[in-house]
């Protein structure tokens, strides 16, 4: 059985990822043109926060089974 990805159900059920990741962002302190790995990067609204401050960032979501 493969499992198609849903953005919407996604951030429903874990929406709270993303809210309480921000001060991550803030911790992790990107800079311009730095290459960042986002493993499990869900929606990718962190993903799109860190390449607002200029860096690079490849977002990876496990595939699903």
């Amino acid at each position: 059985m493969t499992t198609k990805w849903n953005a919407l159900l996604y951030d429903q059920k874990h929406g709270f990822v993303s809210r309480l990741g921000g001060s991550l962002v803030d911790l992790l302190a990107p800079q311009k043109n730095e290459d960042i790995l986002d493993v499990g990067c869900g929606t990718g609204d962190l993903a799109h926060e860190i390449t607002a401050l200029g860096a690079n960032v490849l977002g990876v979501i496990p595939p699903t089974t």
